[in-house]
C-alpha cells in the first residue's frame, strides 16, 4: 500500500534531498466502507419541465417548475445570491436563509462539507439564463452550471462513472487503491467518490493544481503526489502520467481508472449530460431556433480537456438533435484537438496530448480562445452578474459570444460551465496572479469592461435574465 509523504523531483521518487524536492504531506488514510450509495443512473429521455409564467417559453427557470425534476421553485432564480426560501431546483432540498454565492465560497449548493457529500446528488444541474451585450444587441445564453454538483464540477459525473466501471469489471474492490493523474477537479471528485466507496485514493498533481482542490483532497483523506518537471511548453501531463505508471509498477494493489482512455468517461455524458441539456428547453419553444421549435438549442459549447465530456455530449446530440451545432472550445497552445503546442496559463481546459475521445469531426466547429479573452469573460460575468465561473467556462462564454456575432439569427445557445470561481480565487480572480501572468488587473465592473476591450472579447456587458 502507498502511505506517507514522498520527496519528489521531476515526477520521480528516490533519494533526492529535501532542498531539491517538494514534500507534499497528506492525511492518513483508512476509511471504513460505508453503506452503498445509490449513484446517478441513466436519465430518462424527454423533457419534464413546463413553461414558466414570467420567464417565457424559451427556458424553464425562475418561478415555475425546474426543468429536470418538476420541482416547484418559490423564490429567486437559481444563480442569484441573497435571502430566499423554497427548494433547490436540482435536489428538491428545502432552502432557508442565505443562499451561497456562485462567485465565492464553496461553489456548492448549501456549502456541503467535503465529508458529507452524497454521490446520489450528482447531476441534474441548473441552466441559468444570462444576457450578453454582443455588437450592441442583448443576446440570451444559457449557462449549464456544473458547480452545482456536490463536488463542485462536471468531473463529479466522470469520477462516479470511472469508479463504477472499474467495479463492474472486477478491477476495483476491497484492498485496492485508486491512482489517477489530475489537474485538480477530477482529483477532488474522485476523492469523495472513493471515500464513499471506502477506497484509498492517490492523486498525482502538479504545481498548477489550485489550493482549493488540494485542500478538498486532503479533507477527504486522499494521498497527494506532486510532480514538478514541466515539458518544453510548461505542461505537466506527461510527467503526471509517468508517475502514475511508476506507482502501478511499484504497488500491485493500485488500479488506474485512466480518465484519458476509459470509455466510461464519454458514456456518462452521453447518457446524462447531453439529455439534461435538451430537457432544459421548453416543449412549447418559440422562435426560429431549434428547427421544430421543440426547445432544442441552436448551439451547445463545450470545453475540451480529456475530451470525454465533449465526445459524450456530441454523440448524444448527433443522435437525437442533429440540427443542433456542437462547438468544441479549446485554448491556444493546446493540442487536444490539433493545432501547434504552446504555453498555456489556464487549468481545466486544453491538453498537451491529443484527445483519445474527441476529434474535430465530432463537432461542427472547433474554436481556440486566447487565455486573455477567457479571463476577461470570467471577470465581466462575475463583476456584472455575480455568477462566478472557472477559466474553461470563460473560454466557452467567449467563444459563444463570438459565435453570436456571426449568427444574428441564433436564439438558443447553451454553454456547459465545468466549474465555479471558488477554485480560482488565487489565480483568475487574484490581482497578484493576473499581474504575474501579464493580464490587466482589477475586479470592479469598470475594470472588467476595460479588460474585455483590451482582450478583444466579443461582449462588453452581461446581466441576469
Amino acid at each position: 500500500m502507498i502511505t506517507g509523504a514522498r520527496w519528489l523531483k521531476g515526477g520521480t521518487t528516490g533519494s533526492a534531498s529535501p532542498r531539491a524536492c517538494r514534500r507534499v504531506p497528506h492525511a492518513t488514510r483508512g476509511v471504513a466502507t460505508p453503506a452503498p450509495l445509490r449513484g446517478p443512473g441513466p436519465i430518462p429521455q424527454g423533457f419534464h419541465g413546463r413553461p414558466c409564467p414570467r420567464a417565457g417559453p424559451r427556458w424553464s427557470h425562475g418561478r415555475g417548475v425546474a426543468a429536470d425534476l418538476e420541482t416547484p421553485i418559490r423564490g429567486r432564480r437559481i444563480p442569484v445570491t441573497g435571502r430566499t426560501t423554497g427548494v433547490y431546483a436540482r435536489t428538491g432540498r428545502p432552502v432557508t436563509g442565505e443562499r451561497p454565492s456562485l462567485g465565492r465560497g464553496t461553489g456548492v449548493p448549501g456549502g456541503t462539507p467535503a465529508r458529507a457529500r452524497d454521490v446520489s446528488r450528482i447531476g441534474r444541474t441548473p441552466l441559468v439564463p444570462v444576457r450578453l451585450k454582443v455588437a450592441g444587441r442583448w443576446r440570451e445564453v444559457g449557462l449549464k452550471l456544473e458547480q452545482f454538483n456536490p463536488g463542485g464540477s462536471v468531473k463529479d459525473r466522470t469520477a462516479y462513472a470511472l469508479v463504477e466501471d472499474m467495479e463492474d469489471r472486477g478491477l476495483l474492490g476491497p484492498g485496492r487503491t485508486v491512482v489517477e493523474s489530475t489537474s485538480g477537479n477530477l482529483g477532488a471528485a474522485l476523492a469523495y467518490v472513493c471515500r464513499s466507496r471506502g477506497y484509498p485514493f492517490v492523486a498525482v498533481v502538479d504545481p498548477k493544481t489550485s489550493r482549493r482542490n488540494l485542500d478538498e483532497m486532503a479533507a477527504l483523506a486522499a494521498a497527494v503526489e506532486r510532480v514538478d518537471l514541466p515539458d518544453a511548453h510548461g505542461g505537466y501531463l506527461r510527467a503526471r502520467l509517468r508517475r502514475v505508471r511508476d506507482l502501478l509498477a511499484s504497488d500491485p494493489t493500485c488500479v488506474w481508472p485512466d480518465q484519458y482512455r476509459n470509455p466510461a468517461n464519454p458514456r456518462v455524458h452521453r447518457e446524462q449530460t447531453g439529455p439534461e441539456i435538451l430537457r432544459h428547453g421548453s416543449e412549447s419553444g418559440s422562435g426560429s431556433g431549434g428547427g421544430s421549435g421543440s426547445g432544442c438549442p441552436d448551439a451547445v459549447f463545450v470545453a475540451v480537456s480529456t475530451g470525454g465530456t465533449l465526445a459524450g455530449v456530441a454523440q448524444y446530440l448527433r443522435m437525437v438533435a442533429p440540427e443542433c451545432h456542437v462547438v468544441a472550445v479549446d485554448v491556444r497552445g493546446s493540442v487536444a484537438l490539433g493545432g501547434p503546442p504552446g504555453r498555456r496559463r489556464l487549468t481545466g481546459i486544453g491538453a498537451g496530448r491529443p484527445s483519445d475521445f474527441a476529434r474535430p469531426g465530432d463537432c461542427d466547429q472547433v474554436r481556440h480562445v486566447p487565455d486573455a479573452e477567457a479571463v476577461a469573460a470570467c471577470q465581466v460575468l462575475r463583476a456584472q452578474t455575480g455568477v462566478g465561473v472557472g477559466g474553461s467556462s470563460g473560454a466557452v462564454l467567449a467563444a459563444a459570444a463570438r459565435y453570436l456575432t456571426e449568427r444574428p439569427e441564433a436564439e438558443r445557445v447553451v454553454c456547459l460551465c465545468a466549474d465555479g470561481a471558488d477554485r480560482y480565487e488565487d489565480t483568475l480572480y487574484s490581482g497578484a496572479w493576473l499581474r504575474e501572468h501579464g493580464f490587466t488587473t482589477g475586479t470592479t465592473g469598470t475594470a472588467a469592461a476595460a479588460r474585455a476591450e483590451v482582450a478583444g472579447l466579443a461582449f462588453d456587458a452581461a446581466e441576469i435574465v
